[in-house]
């Protein structure tokens, strides 16, 4: 026995001869030819890689490549398999070579009220057109999102005493899950609104609008404002009236058919109004105010739900496992559920949409290996709605997510004298784009203590700075020599917990007699400083004692001839300067004014001639008769 590997690339038909040697006692006895022929070969595939696979909620078209596996020319043929979503394709394609591919567009049409997201199994059978080489593939198809907003109303907001709600609401006509913001402008600036923010929306759901407006005034005009993240606004318009009676709760309500509720009403007073549902919507009015009713026939199905996220890890650390499980179990009817997580904050952490048959339950787990929020307050809400639009469970669960990628702590500390505290940080390589942006103006503080109940804290600007802070602390009397000081950096929430806490504090020696030579090594050094500026303050003229430039008092006892001499001098001086300076000025017109001559008697004496001496060189009037002041100088002194 011998095998034959024919090459992949053969087709039907091609033939190959082998001759066989015949040898015996090494002498040749003849040869024989072996013809081989390949015969007929047949397979199919489809490829799906390039294959783009999700379709609109009404239906699309999908394009696949498939593969020729046969080694003969053959048209492929195509019928649907098995049951699921409608499917239209053609019977057969072209002649197909071996080792190439064609393309087969599908139209595919989902069951009525699918959600985004939702996966439909559609199974092609593929073969010869003899039957040969039949094979099934699956092609998994997808709905894609098609979201869809609308707002309605019916009559006027009325608003009496005690505020009042609109009868109008929100429908999501898409089928994807709708994170809304509402709100609404228009209203005085006086007016108190509540109930504005966010709002989750299953698809096909109808909410009311859950404001609640309070004031007086005259009537006017707002508008309700929807928020969608892939819609934009959307807007619609209400006339406010003042009234006697309101809503005090909205009358939009929604449930199952037969389902009784109750609404709350002001007319003078509280009141409740009981009603039940009947199948499809209507507008009631009651006392001239309306209310919007929805009712469905709902096939039976329930949930239980829990929110399974780490506390510990959150914001430090990317979210690895399940942050959500979920047990869905189904009636006598088949159901198609959406299980959502969601964040206060509009994010959609981790979704899935599954269908189950008549009399069936499953567990579906939520996870997102690279969810990382962003330092702060959070609440996450776990949702399941079925494709009618009705919510089968709902869990929540509220923590702070704390920062990672940064860390502080400690980093110098001593003790001689005065406690030195130096704040280390991690994260500010680059102070154009550190990591602790979040941190600014998050209230930190240095904490000492000696363990015996004194301690002092400081406040400390963590990231303000552009150089790590140092803060400086001088213990009491109290504070006994060689006592342990822990010093210990803390920030409030969420900045409480960093990547390495164990630098968070650390301990020193407090040395007191170390203080006291601080302190007069202070002192001596504040000593020397004060007394060499004050003495090149002295030379330099700054300071000393103040010049007298005149003398003010009268001369009472005769003057000695030398110290006569000296004041002579000293008038000359001032004299001479008097007189540059009176040249030097120039002199203002003015009106000649009348002179009063008064008549004094001579005063010989020597203060009276230095006087009579001041009064000449002080007078301004240009025209006065003077003589020279070398000539009075000599009269002054020789008197």
């Amino acid at each position: 026995n011998f095998e034959v590997t024919v090459p992949e690339d053969c087709w039907m038909g091609t033939k190959a001869n082998m001759t066989l040697d015949l040898v015996s006692d090494n002498v040749s006895t003849g040869n024989e030819v072996i013809e081989f022929e390949v015969v007929r070969s047949s397979g199919w595939m489809i490829d799906l890689a390039d294959a783009d696979l999700i379709i609109p909620p009404a239906g699309g078209e999908i394009s696949v490549e498939v593969h020729a596996l046969g080694n003969t020319p053959t048209k492929p043929w195509f019928q649907k398999a098995g049951y699921g979503w409608n499917v239209s394709m053609p019977d057969y394609l072209s002649e197909i070579k071996p080792g190439n591919n064609a393309t087969l567009t599908i139209n595919v049409t989902p069951d009525d009220g699918v959600l985004a997201g939702e996966i439909g199994l559609i199974q092609i059978m593929i073969s010869d057109g003899d039957g040969s080489g039949s094979t099934t593939e699956v092609i998994p198809v997808r709905v894609g999102a098609e979201p869809g907003i609308s707002i309605s109303s019916k009559g006027d907001w009325n608003i009496s005493s005690q505020g009042g709600m609109p009868t109008a609401w929100i429908t999501n006509t898409g089928n994807d899950v709708a994170i809304l913001n509402v709100s609404v402008t228009g209203a005085p600036q006086d007016w108190t609104i509540q109930g504005e923010g966010l709002v989750i929306l299953a698809p096909g759901k109808t909410t009311g609008v859950p404001i609640l407006l309070n004031g007086s005034g005259g009537d006017f005009q707002v508008s309700i404002r929807v928020h969608h993240p892939t819609l934009g606004l959307i807007s619609h318009d209400m006339m406010i009236r003042q009234s006697s009676n309101s809503w005090t709760q909205s009358p939009v309500i929604e449930g199952n058919v037969g389902s009784t509720h109750s609404i709350s009403m002001y007319d003078g007073e509280l009141k409740q109004i009981s009603l039940t549902l009947d199948e499809g919507s209507s507008n009631i009015s009651d006392s001239g105010l309306w209310m919007h009713l929805i009712g469905h026939e709902y096939p039976l199905a329930s949930a239980t739900c829990s929110i399974t996220i780490d506390s510990n890890l959150l914001g430090t650390k990317e979210q690895e496992g399940t942050l959500g499980t979920c047990n869905i179990y189904s009636s006598n009817s088949p159901v198609s559920v959406s299980v959502s997580l969601f964040s206060d904050r509009g994010e959609l952490v981790s979704t899935d949409t599954i269908s189950l048959g008549p009399n069936s339950n499953i567990t579906v787990n939520l996870s997102n290996g690279q969810y990382l929020p962003e330092p702060g307050d959070i609440e996450f809400t776990l949702l399941v709605v079925d494709n009618h639009g009705r919510t089968l469970d709902t869990d929540s669960f509220s923590g702070i997510a704390k920062s990672s990628g940064w860390d502080i702590g400690i980093g110098t500390l001593s003790g001689d004298g005065k406690v030195r505290v130096g704040i280390s940080r991690a994260g500010f390589e680059d102070w154009s784009q550190n990591l602790l942006k979040g941190l600014e103006g998050v209230p930190c503080e240095v904490t000492l203590s000696d363990g015996l109940g004194w301690e002092e804290k400081k406040a400390v600007d963590i990231a303000g700075a552009q150089y790590s802070p140092i803060l400086i602390f001088y213990p009491p009397s109290s504070v006994s020599d060689k006592s342990q000081l822990t010093a210990k950096v803390s920030c409030d929430s969420p900045f409480d917990v960093d990547d390495d806490p164990s630098n968070d504090e650390q301990s020193v020696t407090w040395n007191v007699e170390q203080a006291d030579i601080v302190e007069s090594s202070d002192l001596l050094w504040s000593g020397g400083i004060a007394i060499l500026i004050l003495s090149i303050a002295w030379f330099l003229g700054i300071i000393g004692p103040q010049r007298v430039d005149w003398v003010e008092e009268d001369i009472q006892q005769p003057v000695k001839e030398g110290k006569l001499k000296k004041v002579e001098q000293k008038i000359d001086k001032q004299a001479a300067m008097l007189k540059t300076e009176q040249l030097a000025k120039p002199e203002p017109e003015e009106k000649p004014k009348p002179v009063i001559e008064i008549e004094q008697e001579d005063d010989d004496s020597a203060s009276g001639r230095l006087a009579s001496l001041r009064t000449e060189l002080a007078s301004d009037d240009p025209q006065s008769d003077r003589t020279g002041i070398n000539d009075r100088m000599e009269q002054f002194f020789n008197r």
